[in-house]
């Protein structure tokens, strides 16, 4: 079996130079929002009053019903359950982006779109990370000169794996470009090292067998990540214990998906194992040549990049070849960013943090921010319903959520998981049924490192129906008077008393207390069948017949 790498074009001419709970002697910054006529200082009385919590300083913005608190002690729990608060989130800090000084990178609109130069601030990369790009080989070109390893070339069965082809070179340069040195471009990871790896010759086409021994051998020399800008229609076993191989030694492994512009399956990308990647447009489209499905392709990246080639001129690297390094390069950041992470790990940050693209890919496009985040800082998690309401809720009660940066996201109630998700939208069905009263729900995302953030909301809820203890009825020639006793824990909504008299039946009702209603009755005699209906705030109803 032959594959050849996946490239679409190449075009030259257009590029010129030019975590958990804070103790309490550790202080954490918070935002608070309030409810329409809560007040800040109604929010801070009442964390000063929780015991092992205590108000530092704080600053309200009325406009946004929010006010910034500096303080020690676990604020979100102290606030769980006071109606008047919407939520209660950390602060977080924003910085001035990295912004490369090389004469290239304007052109890079791949870099914004997964917005790379945010992920730059936290990280520009490790010399101690190292991406094995198996493919036509490597030549050590100016943008990645003294960090390319010694390699092998499996076709010529040699040590000198250098680049006869021009494509291998290229998907190096842009998983690992130098930047910010004024030249050229910007790769992803300014600073790992690149294993050169040759299994394709200089038609750009190699044996199974070829590929599968530099998969084995980039995993024995360390590799920390495997990039494949190569695949072909059909799958063998040994490529397939390649792949696997490589993943159960710890390592990511990133193949292209393919540019035939079908779902058909593509390998090595198709391998579960592997990260699969298709090539997606500056506006989150999909390249009409990229191969797509929401089953075996994993997530997009940008599929146009400038790359520098074997000969050290710039060109436009198109094709799911030109993707897969980008994902290569933000997983290299990951890795660079935390160190300790597993390849599973990495991989589960990479699909959690990818923006929807649509149901051309499963995950969706990556986002390098987001990923490294979701690696150092932990997942993101904030209610999107049930809001906080002082009428009280009953039976089947639907909460949703909005997480970034989350592999699972589960509700709490007392101390117990009650619902697990494990994909958005995040969302949960709660049967509420024996709940009176209210109660905190809590949602705690867990990130692909093990971070866990949460984010609780207190429910008041009523699923015990009214209590009629009697009727009393007051009559007169014209009238008759209906005088309910009725209790109800949380309030009564409505109390409606239904007369049938012969064919007609005639409908009162109450909205306030003391719950009375009169008939009139237009000289009718005889004996009528009445039914009280007494409904509360949560729509629980009770009924009471009596006869008139």
């Amino acid at each position: 079996m032959w594959y050849r790498a996946l490239t679409v074009a190449l075009v030259a001419g257009t590029l010129s130079g030019a975590s958990p709970a804070q103790a309490a002697t550790n202080p954490s910054t918070v935002t608070i929002g309030l409810r329409p006529g809560a007040t800040a200082a109604d929010a801070i009385r009442d964390l000063d009053a929780t015991p092992g919590v205590r108000v530092i300083d704080s600053d309200a913005t009325p406009q946004l019903g929010a006010v910034t608190v500096t303080v020690t002690g676990d604020a979100a729990r102290a606030l769980a359950g006071n109606p008047d608060v919407t939520y209660v989130e950390p602060t977080p800090t924003a910085s001035a982006l990295l912004t490369p000084n090389d004469p290239l990178y304007p052109q890079q609109w791949g870099a914004g779109v997964v917005k790379a130069p945010a992920a730059w601030n936290v990280t520009t990369g490790s010399p101690d990370v190292t991406v094995a790009v198996v493919d036509t080989g490597v030549t050590a070109v100016s943008e990645i000169a003294g960090r390319v390893l010694p390699g092998y070339d499996f076709v010529n069965d040699d040590a000198d794996p250098a680049d006869d082809h021009g494509h291998g070179t290229m998907a190096a340069t842009v998983i690992a470009a130098a930047g910010d040195d004024g030249t050229g471009i910007a790769g992803l990871c300014w600073t790992c090292r690149i294993l050169p790896v040759k299994v394709l010759g200089a038609d750009g086409s190699g044996g199974h067998d070829d590929i599968a021994e530099g998969i084995v051998y980039a995993v024995d020399q360390g590799a920390d990540i495997i990039n494949l800008s190569l695949g072909g229609p059909e799958g063998s076993t040994i490529l397939s214990e390649a792949v696997t191989y490589a993943a159960g030694h710890g390592v990511v492994v990133v193949a292209a998906a393919g540019n035939e512009g079908v779902t058909t399956p593509v390998y090595p990308a198709a391998y579960p194992k592997a990260i699969a990647v298709a090539g997606s447009t500056a506006t989150d489209g999909r390249y009409d040549w990229s191969n797509y499905s929401g089953s075996w392709v994993d997530v997009a990246a940008p599929g146009d990049n400038p790359a520098q080639a074997d000969d050290g001129d710039y060109w436009w690297f198109t094709g799911t070849s030109s993707a897969a390094p980008v994902v290569a390069g933000v997983a290299a950041l990951g890795l660079s960013a935390k160190s300790g992470v597993t390849a599973a790990q990495v991989r589960a940050a990479i699909e959690a943090a990818a923006r929807p693209a649509g149901s051309w890919v499963a995950a969706g496009r990556i986002d390098a921010e987001a990923t490294v985040k979701a690696l150092t800082s932990g997942p993101t998690i904030a209610w999107t319903a049930p809001a906080t309401s002082r009428t009280p809720r009953r039976g089947t009660v639907t909460v949703t959520a909005t997480a970034t940066g989350a592999t699972r996201v589960e509700l709490i109630r007392a101390g117990k998981v009650i619902g697990t998700d494990t994909r958005a939208p995040w969302s949960f069905t709660v049967n509420s049924a024996g709940l009176n009263g209210t109660h905190t729900l809590t949602l705690r995302a867990t990130g692909p490192a093990g971070h866990t953030r949460s984010a609780s909301r207190a429910l008041l809820f009523d699923n015990t129906a009214p209590a009629i203890s009697k009727v009393k009825l007051s009559k007169t020639r014209t009238a008759v008077t209906i005088r309910p006793t009725i209790k109800d824990a949380l309030g009564l909504k409505q109390v409606k008393a239904v007369i049938t008299a012969g064919s007609k039946r005639y409908t009162l009702t109450s909205s306030k207390s003391p719950w009375t209603m009169k008939w009139k009755t237009a000289g009718r005699r005889g004996t009528f069948p009445v039914t009280v209906t007494a409904t509360d705030r949560a729509g629980n109803t009770r009924t009471y017949k009596i006869k008139i």
